[in-house]
């Protein structure tokens, strides 16, 4: 064997061994934004560094210190940046994004395209926080960058139109991250799986080319016979900025693959074809040590994925599979524990060791839903308006105070659509149930 290939099987075959690939752990590229500035706080992850918090609940859950109940429909998350809230919601023919203050007192709102009115009506996207601008990407991919004290557009961009993708069965969900002086997008279809934006004017900055494939079965499992060339769509999953090494990269979904791409090439470097029945992806990548952690419903489950280097420029090596099936929720992951729901095939709450894939415990008595880590505490908001307080321990998660806040008016119970994630800063825990937005003071009292 030549002495290169060797060389590379070598350190391949070591990397194996020792969980590392050439000694280089991912990082997440943290917003430059403070607060809470984005989808799931300043790094994506879900996880929280805040500390002097209730370490449990009394039996109506913790202060409740004010409520609106006029945001619009939808499933996006407040963002909190200085003294201001920003969330997003449909109300009638409108997208509209509500700036208010810290004590819920409306600012302004501005509207941003149309919005949804198919199945699952409401607003998806969360907005991104950065430098003074906030960008939001509507459920018809339009994106716009807007001015975050005053709500006027700076500029908006047709995103499905400028790389020719279609829209997908229940809309374009994608919470935009910002990469320095670019805005990262995911349209998919023939034009381009993803591409980058300049975050000044909208103008592209690069994009990679389309994710193709050859497509053996048609959305909902039936048999295409014969097999065509195809190109994947964009998914419902957002995307996740990292480095490895000096390399930054970017970790996505489309509707069947999970891929990644160069953030400064505006290349795809990496993608792998899953079996997704619906073609719905729609939990955010985890970023773990040397790895990257996908989930997805159904078949798919939850698979983790070590990258490794070799001259040509990135492989990922498959490391465990997990029955645990997360639809869109999301997973996050707080030093060796993985934390998250199941959907169809792994039911509740689940505790996972991230190094092996093996369960450690769970609990069936909260439903799935969304949550976040702060404390040694998992935030938990369950899809039918639970909210809950979960200890991590050696044996899973157990209960340290739940309570269930009134439904918004005109919502149907039992409810199974509470779909936003919660968000957390300065000691304040914000919960979204469509057009209700609940604040409530989670710190601890000395």
């Amino acid at each position: 064997m030549p002495a290169r290939p060797l060389a590379t099987a070598i350190a391949l075959l070591l990397a194996s061994a020792t969980g590392r690939a050439d000694g280089d752990a991912l990082r997440i590229v943290p917003s430059e934004s403070p607060g809470w500035p984005q989808f799931r706080g300043p790094r994506r992850d879900a996880v929280s560094l805040e500390t002097n918090l209730l370490r449990s609940w009394p039996e109506a859950g913790p202060p409740l210190l004010w409520q609106v109940t006029n945001i619009g429909t939808g499933y996006s998350s407040p963002i909190i940046v200085g003294d201001s809230i920003f969330v997003t919601g449909d109300i009638g023919e409108d997208l509209v994004l509500i700036a208010l203050d810290l004590d819920g007192r409306e600012k302004w709102r501005a509207s941003q395209g149309r919005s949804w009115a198919k199945p699952y009506p409401g607003a998806r996207a969360t907005p991104t926080h950065d430098g003074g601008r906030l960008f939001l990407m509507n459920a018809h991919g339009r994106l716009a960058c807007m001015d975050a004290t005053t709500g006027a557009e700076l500029w908006a961009v047709d995103v499905l139109a400028r790389f020719g993708a279609r829209n997908i069965q229940w809309a374009i969900s994608e919470c935009v991250v910002v990469d320095r002086d670019r805005v990262i997008v995911c349209p998919g279809g023939p034009g381009t799986m993803i591409a980058a934006l300049d975050k000044r004017t909208g103008d592209t900055a690069w994009s990679s080319g389309p994710l193709r494939f050859t497509r053996t079965q048609k959305s909902g499992g039936a048999t295409l016979d014969p097999p065509a060339p195809d190109c994947d769509t964009a998914g419902y999953a957002s995307p996740m900025l990292f480095t490895r090494g000096d390399r930054r990269l970017v970790a996505g979904a489309a509707g069947r693959h999970y891929f990644i791409a160069d953030a400064d090439a505006g290349t795809l470097v990496w993608s792998h074809e899953i079996p997704t029945t619906w073609e719905v992806i729609g939990s955010i990548p985890v970023i773990s040590g040397d790895s990257v952690i996908f989930s997805a419903p159904d078949k798919a489950e939850t698979r983790r994925f070590r990258l490794l280097s070799d001259p040509t420029g990135i492989q990922a090596q498959l490391v465990w599979q997990s029955p645990m099936d997360n639809c869109h929720g999301g997973l996050l992951a707080h030093g060796d524990q993985l934390f998250g729901s199941g959907y169809r095939r792994s039911r509740g709450w689940s505790q996972i060791d991230a190094r092996t894939g093996q369960f450690v415990g769970g609990t069936l008595e909260i439903a799935g839903g969304s949550a976040l880590f702060a404390d040694g505490r998992i935030y938990a908001f369950s899809e039918d308006g639970t909210l809950a307080l979960l200890e991590p321990t050696p044996q899973g998660p157990r209960s340290a105070g739940t309570c269930r806040p009134p439904p918004p008016p005109g919502v149907r119970t039992p409810q199974r659509d509470a779909w936003a994630h919660p968000a957390l800063f300065a000691g304040r825990l914000y919960i979204r149930n469509h057009a209700h937005l609940a604040c409530y003071d989670v710190r601890a009292r000395r």
